[in-house]
């Protein structure tokens, strides 16, 4: 499995090009952070789109049962295994993780920037 690093500039473009490959895709959103342990916020809901507001720099992950804001995130990591997306890990300014795994794998190629086997640490 690889690690990608999104870059910054392409976070917007990113995002909608893989909101138009997830719709319908069931996803799992979890929380990782060392004030508030692991928490998963939504079990395998359907995902309705992700969106960058690059003004406000707040990212979105709308599913069928919410709409959840990321605020300030400063990290954006797709993991991958060979051409396919397993998880997109966003790293909020709080340094919380916050993790989209995917049921079902997808493809999308934008704006990475290749980097193998990027760790990733809370610290």
């Amino acid at each position: 499995m690889k690690n990608h690093l999104i870059n910054k500039k392409e976070w917007k473009n990113y995002f909608d090009q893989t909101s138009k490959h997830l719709l319908g895709h069931q996803v799992e959103l979890e929380i990782v952070g060392l004030d508030i342990g692991d928490q998963v916020e939504e079990e395998w809901v359907n995902l309705e789109g992700l969106s960058y507001d690059p003004k406000e720099n707040i990212l979105f992950v709308h599913t069928a049962e919410s709409d959840h804001p990321i605020l300030t995130p400063v990290e954006v990591i797709a993991s991958e295994e060979g051409s396919l997306i397993r998880s997109i890990v966003v790293r909020d300014s709080d340094g919380n993780l916050q993790i989209m795994n995917f049921r079902k794998p997808f493809q999308i190629e934008a704006g990475k920037q290749d980097i193998e086997e990027l760790p990733i640490t809370l610290y």
